[in-house]
C-alpha cells in the first residue's frame, strides 16, 4: 500500500493531500481541523414553490412548541427541525414572533374546525354548549400545541391577550350565536362567561359529573332565548 503524503506539523494539508472531498481546513482556536460535512438544505427535500415552504417551516415550529414550548422555541430550533438556515427561516417570517404566532394560529384554526364538525351535529344552543366545552376540556390538553401552552404555564390573560382570546373564540361559537339567537353584545358576554369558566376548569381537577355540571350551572346562565332553546 503507498505512504500518506507527509504534512509538516502545525501546518495544514494541501488540496492535492486530501482525497475525501474536504477542499480546505477550518482554523479554529489556533488549531486546524477537518469541517463537518454540511447537511443537504431541506434534509435533501426541498419543498416545491414558496407555500410549501412555509407549511414546513410551520410544521417544524409546530415540532420545536412541543418539545420546548413556545416561550423557549428560537429561531435556530426552527432551523435545525427543518434541515435549513436560519436565514432561511427569515425569509419567510420576519420574525420569532411571527413564526410562533403562525404556528399558533394554525392550531387554533385546525381546533377550530374539529369543534365546528362537532357542533354542526347538534341543534339546541344548550346541546352546543356543553358537548363542545366537553370536546374542548378533552383535547385541548391534547393538542400540540395548544395543549403544550397550557401544560407549559405559558399562557397569561392580560387584558390585551384576553381580547385576542375573544376574538378567536367568537367564530367558534357562531353556530351557538345563529342557534341561540344572541345579540352581538350577549354574544359577547356569553363568550367571556364560556372563555373564563373553561379556563378554570382546564387548571383544576374536573368535575366527575361534567355534563351535569355544565347544564346545572352554566347552561342557565347563558339566557338561551331563541325559539328552539324554549322548545320542550
Amino acid at each position: 500500500m503507498g505512504s500518506k503524503p507527509s504534512v509538516a506539523q502545525g501546518t495544514p494539508p494541501s488540496a492535492s493531500a486530501l482525497s475525501i472531498g474536504v477542499t480546505k481546513y477550518t482554523k479554529f482556536d489556533s488549531m486546524y481541523t477537518f469541517p463537518m460535512h454540511q447537511t443537504p438544505a431541506w434534509s435533501g427535500n426541498r419543498p416545491t414553490d414558496s407555500e410549501a415552504a412555509r407549511e414546513r417551516l410551520l410544521e417544524a415550529a409546530i415540532h420545536c412548541i412541543q418539545l420546548y414550548g413556545v416561550t423557549k422555541t428560537a429561531i435556530s430550533d426552527v432551523a435545525r427541525e427543518a434541515g435549513v438556515t436560519r436565514r432561511t427561516v427569515y425569509r419567510y417570517f420576519e420574525n420569532r414572533e411571527a413564526l410562533v404566532g403562525a404556528a399558533l394560529v394554525r392550531g387554533v384554526r385546525d381546533f377550530t374546525s374539529r369543534a365546528h364538525t362537532l357542533l354542526e351535529t347538534f341543534e339546541e344552543p344548550e346541546d352546543m354548549v356543553v358537548e363542545g366545552l366537553c370536546f374542548a376540556l378533552k383535547e385541548l390538553p391534547r393538542d400540540p400545541v395548544l395543549g403544550r401552552t397550557l401544560r407549559g404555564g405559558e399562557l397569561v390573560l392580560d387584558a390585551p391577550a384576553l381580547s385576542r382570546a375573544l376574538d378567536v373564540l367568537r367564530p367558534l361559537l357562531e353556530p351557538i350565536t345563529r342557534a341561540a339567537g344572541w345579540t352581538p353584545q350577549e354574544r359577547d358576554e356569553c363568550s367571556e362567561l364560556v372563555l373564563r369558566i373553561a379556563l378554570s376548569l382546564l387548571a383544576s381537577p374536573l368535575p366527575d359529573d361534567l355534563r351535569g355540571f355544565l347544564r346545572r350551572r352554566l347552561v342557565p346562565s347563558l339566557s338561551f332565548n331563541s325559539p328552539v332553546s324554549r322548545r320542550d
